[in-house]
Parts: C-alpha cells; structure tokens; sequence
C-alpha cells in the first residue's frame, strides 16, 4: 500500500492552548487555483453560522478541471462524507507524523471514532467542513474544517482547524483551492483574518507559508502522552487569499 502523507497536516487537538509572542515575518503570497461555481450543486450549500454577512446560506461548491481532464468538486460536506473524510484523517496522521507522534498513539487512531467525531463538528453551530471529491470516484480526498476561532488573544476571528489532501492529488492546486474556498466563506461571513495551528514538527509548514501565511506565534498541545510544539499561522487579508493565482500545493 501506498505511503500517504498530508498535505499541511494541522494539529487540531486542544483549544486551550499557553499563547507566547513569537516571529512576525511577511512571507509573500504566491498562489491558488482555478475554479469555478457549480450552480448544480448548491443544494449542498448549507450553512449554520449565525453571524453577519453569511451569503447564500453557506459555502459555493466550486469545480477543479485537472490537466489529465480529472473533474474535483469542492463543496461542504454532508453526513454520508464522513467515513471518507475519517478515512484521510487516519491515513494522513499515521503517514505525516510518523517519529513525531508516537507509534502507540497513530496506530491506535479508528476511523471510526474519527468520523463520530467528525459527524459532531458537521452539527456544531459556527463550524463548517469542506471537502475536495474526485468526481471519476466519487470518493472525498481532501477536507478543510474551519470556524471561530477557539482561545486566543483578541484580533483572531477565524480559525482553520485541519486541512488534509491524499498525496496523489499534491501539485495540482486542490489544497490551495480548499484554502481558497475556506477565505472566501470566511470574508461572506465579514471575518477579517484567519489563523491555524501547525505543528512545528510538521513536513508541511512550507504549504501555508507559500500561501502568504505568516508565524505570529508558538504554543504547546497534548497528543495523548506528549507535549509537542506548534506554531499559529495568520492571514490578515482574506480578500488576497481568496483571490491567488496558480500553485501546485
């Protein structure tokens, strides 16, 4: 079986997290993808946030037209996604962080326990999921969970919470259109930045970096038995974010 690792893997485990002042350098914005609307599915669209500037009542599904005349939707998840979306959690934790979160810990890791979990946060007021489908398969390879943003110091308005893609899928532009979708919804619900937790151990780093992100911060979180590093990661210009040019990420 095929090695999978993630792309931009974030630490998602606590919400309480000992904030320290930390760098504050500008890393240039470089990228996104094309995409367009796909009218056909706004059924999907449902959002559950009840604060202002919501437009259309969630997320617009959006079409990737791949170089090898691949079709991937992006589009707010719905209950019967949550299997595959626990599915790429799993794999994507156990391919990443390996030497860095203990063996005992990933191996133990159920996509069945992910996905009640994950099924949880679908239903839980100001908290949204997005996924990236692979329209030949009809299968999800790729997810953004994102909402308010959870204990941090004043300024912080939404927060990216994970952002995972199978590594077949890395270099055609579906983890930076996942971003993407993610800051358009989030500027609709009139929110001024975005921020996400990386672990500091995390291959990664460099995905958001490249999409103009910058460290304002360090922090620690629990993963079962350990004690890891992270750094906050911020946007302050949504609007930019929302609107890159082309990346392969």
């Amino acid at each position: 079986m095929r090695a999978r690792k993630s792309c931009g893997s974030l630490s998602s485990l606590n919400a309480e997290t000992p904030w320290q002042a930390g760098p504050n350098a500008r890393v240039a914005p470089t990228v996104a993808c094309v995409a367009n609307k796909d009218k056909r599915n706004r059924q999907y669209a449902a959002g559950r946030d009840s604060g202002p500037g919501l437009s259309g009542g969630g997320p617009h599904p959006y079409i990737i037209s791949m170089r090898n005349f691949r079709r991937i939707e992006i589009r707010p998840a719905v209950p019967d996604d949550v299997m595959m979306i626990a599915s790429v959690l799993v794999s994507t934790w156990r391919a990443t962080f390996r030497g860095i979160i203990s063996d005992a810990y990933l191996d133990a890791m159920k996509v069945e326990d992910q996905a009640i979990g994950h099924a949880r946060r679908m239903r839980s007021p100001g908290a949204f999921l997005l996924v990236a489908v692979d329209m030949s398969e009809e299968r999800v390879i790729g997810f953004a969970n994102y909402g308010r943003a959870r204990a941090m110091p004043p300024g912080f308005d939404r927060e990216l919470y994970e952002l995972y893609l199978l590594p077949e899928f890395h270099g055609a532009g579906i983890g930076a259109a996942l971003l993407r979708a993610v800051a358009a919804h989030c500027r609709e619900m009139q929110a001024s930045s975005l921020f996400a937790w990386v672990l500091a151990g995390n291959p990664n780093r460099a995905f958001y970096e490249r999409l103009g992100a910058r460290a304002v911060g360090q922090g620690r979180v629990s993963v079962g038995r350990q004690s890891l590093e992270q750094i906050a990661y911020r946007w302050d210009d949504l609007a930019k974010l929302a609107g890159f040019g082309n990346i392969s990420a």
